[in-house]
């Protein structure tokens, strides 16, 4: 009886020890009829040097079709001075190789596997306005998707330098088009045909960037050259681009309309008077400084120069000469009666002319909103500034035929200077 429990207990010993090893077998090793299927199709398919520096097959009627993509990530720089774009992006590239397809049932229903883009053929697509020599070849080492079909989709990551001229005339609300153009260095559209997908901006970081991307358009064109018959594809992706202007609201326009402001006030003021010359002398500072920040904010490139730099310029120009006018006028009235010569003939000729008369004290429009008027209480003030006793504004006779004339003459000449500024500026503008 002893001996038949033991031999019960040997068998049923034995029978745990068969199951747990073929456990810890199914636990350690895995089922690898995939992987052997992947093994063997990755030996049937021979990737080697047939595969990557042959064309697939193709002819002059049915060309290789190369799908190019473009998913912008991130606009870096944008370089006015160079003329140059920046940008983070994946460049989405698809074709078909007809040597590269299987039979998804004869290798355990494998329908994609991925492989080292230097195994494969690859389109010599390249940047076409790249700025740079060296980054024209500078994508991303990463594996593509072949699919059983003989598809392949590689999406590399790529910096892309390219080239777009910028008009900076309506800075800073300045807009631009920059376009991306890829096409094949060395074949034509007989060997390989270019197809477009349309550009993605999805997942485009532009928070806090200086620019900002309004849209983004795809096309697919083919060129012609006078050497050649074959066209020449190539795809462009053209970003609109506009430039985020409130912070130029602080530095570049509120100061200028702080010296606007300034020189139109001192044209309010009669032609004759003191204060004239400092409201202008303020306001040229502030035009001259901002000239200086759009020097070394703006660089010299071809094309129209800015509006606003123009309007500062021409401002400069028309504050310039009125001071000068004003400290003319104010040195005239500093004269002797005795020292004044009379008005010259040919000046009077000129001033009697109706469209010069219609400038004048007595025409139509008046220059200032305050038209000169001779007021003693004024000459009076305007002498206790000044020191010299013999100064002939405290000297009410001061004031003679050929004063009148003269003042009517500067008044005049005060005119046309605001209205050749004014129709400069609008010229420019």
């Amino acid at each position: 009886m002893k001996t038949k429990h033991l031999v019960a207990f040997v068998i049923l010993l034995l029978f745990t020890i068969i199951n747990a090893m073929d456990l810890n077998r199914e636990r350690h090793f895995p089922d690898t009829s995939k992987h052997d299927a992947e093994y063997r199709l990755w030996n049937n398919l021979k990737l080697g040097r047939n595969t990557t520096l042959v064309m697939p097959p193709h002819n002059d009627t049915s060309p290789i079709t190369v799908i190019i993509g473009l998913h912008l990530l991130l606009l870096r720089d944008m370089d006015i001075a160079q003329q140059t774009m920046t940008s983070e992006a994946y460049l989405q590239l698809g074709w078909t190789d007809s040597r590269l397809q299987w039979d998804p049932l004869k290798y355990e229903n494998i329908t994609t596997i991925r492989v080292p883009n230097h195994r494969l053929w690859q389109p010599d697509i390249k940047l076409y306005n790249s700025a740079k020599a060296e980054a024209m070849d500078a994508m991303g080492n990463v594996y593509a998707m072949l699919y059983s079909e003989g598809d392949i989709w590689w999406v590399p990551p790529v910096t892309l330098y390219s080239t777009c001229p910028m008009d900076i005339k309506h800075y800073p609300y300045d807009v631009h088009d920059c376009n991306i153009t890829f096409g094949s260095w060395t074949s034509n559209g007989y060997h390989i045909d270019l197809a477009v997908r349309e550009m993605e901006l999805n997942e485009l970081d532009s928070r806090g960037g200086e620019w900002e991307v309004l849209s983004g358009i795809s096309k697919a064109e083919a060129t012609y050259y006078e050497c050649c018959d074959e066209p020449y594809p190539s795809v462009t992706f053209t970003l609109q681009l506009r430039r985020r202007s409130p912070f130029y609201k602080m530095t570049v326009l509120f100061p200028i309309l702080a010296s606007i402001a300034l020189i139109l006030t001192s044209l309010c003021i009669s032609p004759f008077s003191r204060h004239r010359i400092t409201l202008n002398v303020l306001g040229l500072i502030l035009l001259v400084l901002q000239l200086l920040h759009f020097e070394l904010k703006l660089p010299s490139v071809g094309g129209s120069p800015p509006i606003i730099a123009s309007f500062c310029g021409w401002l400069v120009i028309q504050g310039t000469l009125t001071t000068i006018l004003t400290v003319c006028v104010v040195s005239f009235l500093g004269v002797k009666k005795q020292d004044r010569n009379p008005v010259p003939s040919s000046i009077k000729t000129f001033v009697n002319l109706w469209p010069v008369q219609m400038m004048g004290p007595q025409g139509l429009v008046q220059f200032s909103f305050i038209p000169f008027k001779y007021n003693q209480e004024t000459e009076k003030l305007d002498a206790t500034s000044n020191s010299d006793a013999e100064n002939p504004f405290n000297d009410p006779n001061a004031r003679n035929e050929n004063y009148e004339e003269w003042l009517g003459f500067f008044q005049i000449v005060d005119r046309i200077v605001f209205e050749i500024g004014r129709a400069s500026c609008r010229e420019r503008v």
